[in-house]
């Protein structure tokens, strides 16, 4: 170990490097394919953070660059998890920093929705992994989402804050399996999205009492919401 107690400005400059390596090898698979595209990292695609190391928050993105490269037909490849303060300091965002830089770029960008590949089909209704008949959520608002990923789930909270103060949908799926996943919306626009085509899945009523359960350790808690009285 060179360190026990490493710089926190080395450290983020260092753990950006892991996503640029990424973006960079995925932008040379695509051009393999044919595409025409480029990697670009958090501080070329305008990602401008507040100073906070390690735990850095999204201010503004300056979308220009982006935009030009798209302009010119290329598939544009960012480096997720980072950005840059004054000075043109590398900052992390930390936990769940990449989603959270997909949801801002999809706000930013004006798109229709933002599209969060994983390693799970979606959201369930409890850890599949402990409860064997835990069924899969198609449509999910962001209030209870947001309760969900404060206790345990997938999506990190900060992700969902910035769907719903955009109101950007967001369809978590896997990439290992074709098919439906799980869309976070505005439950009151869900009609309208299908309607424009954005999304094509069923629409059903969701009847179950309890929306979700998330563990956190040995500790699982139950948020039970009346609809009719609007009462938790």
């Amino acid at each position: 170990m060179l360190s026990n107690n490493p710089n926190i400005r080395e450290l983020d400059l260092l753990m950006s490097s892991g996503e640029i390596v990424s973006s960079s090898l995925m932008s040379i698979a695509l051009q393999e394919l044919g595409l025409n595209s480029i990697s670009l990292t958090g501080f070329q695609a305008g990602i401008d953070t507040n100073s906070t190391f390690g735990e850095a928050q999204i201010v503004s993105i300056d979308n220009k660059r982006i935009n030009n490269e798209i302009n010119k037909g290329r598939v544009v490849v960012i480096a997720g998890f980072q950005g840059y303060k004054k000075n043109f300091e590398i900052t992390t965002l930390g936990r769940g920093g990449s989603d959270t830089t997909a949801v801002a770029l999809a706000a930013s960008l004006k798109a229709d929705i933002c599209e969060v590949y994983t390693d799970v089909k979606g959201i369930f209704t409890a850890d599949p992994r402990i409860v064997k008949n835990a069924k899969k959520i198609d449509y999910l608002s962001y209030e209870d989402m947001l309760e969900l990923a404060n206790y345990g789930a997938k999506m990190h909270p900060r992700s969902i804050e910035l769907g719903l103060h955009y109101d950007m949908p967001i369809f978590i799926k896997s990439f290992f399996e074709s098919g439906t996943g799980t869309i976070i919306c505005n439950m009151e626009k869900l009609n309208n999205l299908q309607k424009r085509g954005i999304i094509v899945n069923k629409i059903t009523e969701n009847r179950n009492k309890v929306t979700g359960v998330t563990s956190e350790g040995n500790i699982s808690k139950i948020t039970l919401h009346n609809f009719l009285t609007n009462q938790v």
